[in-house]
């Protein structure tokens, strides 16, 4: 089974998205998303988010400011179905799904990214940790974009330690992996830098190593995807208070409030206030991400119950906290960006114990 959206109409003609079975893709005309598509300037800088669930793909509109359309009628949130056409911004993409995703072979695929397997076994609910390797230890790395590699394949060879279960991550505290080529594996940094990993480096050692070399987009990915969730939000929620302080607007200022009340105690409750604080600040600014990170920790995505639950991806609240702390640095004064990733992966290498 195959399946991927292909351009058929408008900048970036013949261009496939390749889908991986379950798994969430971001799209959106800048590098905040995971497939960049920068000649499409109507896009959004992160459009919308599609998973391809075997004969459907889920599709969700990100408040994009030009909307987006399957078969010509505007969509926010909908299962899309081989086939179906998607228009967002100057382009129109198609579904190909199954025998139908051998799709256009006259124009050649291009990859825009290398997704990491899942980090949980869903069937199971365990947290899939490539274990360590002989030796391991930790180090520092490099990163830029998403764009994820393939798992290790010498790092599969013993189970994870601990194998906390899904709902147990959300509370999870430090860094759940500790090895630098195994969070390599899982983090959308550039090929390059992944290479700078080594089994006997551990995770802090290998942020640190990218962040002297100032690669420090991928050093504040490694951190967030190597973090537990509950580290990741704080971090997040520390970055963008340190860059932003006192100048946050007062919907900014309240998702901010509601995220420390939930980290303080998380529940339902408040995870859904961080969610409709997100949606109020309409997902443009760094604290709304950081909302958005502790609405995609745990729980369902969908409506409270009876309705069925839709869990986030696992390593959605990574994306979200990456985000935050990546808008919060160019937020003001972009010239500074630099000083503050560096100081935002100070605070990262506190959170989880520095780099060893």
């Amino acid at each position: 089974m195959r399946a991927f959206l292909q351009v058929i109409k408008g900048p970036g003609l013949g261009r496939k998205i390749t889908l991986r079975e379950g798994q969430l893709l971001y799209v959106g005309r800048t590098d905040q998303a995971d497939v960049s598509c920068p000649e499409n300037p109507e896009m959004s800088s992160v459009h919308f988010t599609i998973r391809w669930l075997g004969s459907e793909c889920q599709f969700k509109d990100l408040n994009s400011a030009n909307g987006s359309f399957r078969n010509g009628e505007r969509i926010a949130e909908t299962l899309v179905y081989d086939g179906d056409e998607i228009k967002t911004g100057q382009a129109t993409f198609r579904v190909f799904m199954g025998d139908a995703a051998e799709g256009d072979t006259t124009r050649p695929e291009i990859p825009a990214m290398q997704l990491a397997p899942p980090l949980f076994d869903t069937k199971k609910e365990m947290l899939l940790v490539p274990a360590k390797a002989p030796g391991s230890g930790i180090a520092p790395s490099e990163h830029k974009t998403h764009s994820h590699a393939p798992h290790s394949q010498a790092a599969a060879a013993t189970p994870a330690p601990s194998a906390p279960t899904a709902s147990s991550v959300a509370g999870s505290i430090g860094l759940l992996i500790p090895v630098s080529t195994d969070v390599a594996a899982i983090a959308p940094i550039e090929d390059d830098n992944k290479k700078l990993a080594s089994p006997s480096q551990s995770t802090p050692q290998f942020a640190t190593l990218l962040a002297n070399q100032e690669k420090f987009l991928d050093a504040i990915r490694v951190l967030a995807f190597g973090m537990g969730k509950l580290s990741a939000i704080e971090w997040s929620l520390r970055c963008v208070q340190t860059a932003l302080g006192d100048g946050l607007s007062k919907v900014d200022a309240r998702a901010l409030e509601i995220v420390q009340r939930w980290l303080g105690e998380p529940g339902e409750d408040l995870r859904r206030a961080a969610y409709a604080a997100a949606q109020e600040a309409e997902h443009a600014t760094p604290a709304s991400w950081v909302a958005m990170a502790v609405f995609w920790s745990e729980g369902s995505m969908g409506p409270p119950p009876p309705a069925p639950v839709v869990p986030p991806g696992p390593t959605q609240c990574a994306h979200a906290a990456t985000g935050a702390i990546l808008l919060a640095a160019v937020a003001r004064q972009p010239e500074k960006a630099p000083d503050r990733y560096r100081e935002f992966v100070r605070i990262g290498l506190e959170l989880v114990g520095g780099a060893k």
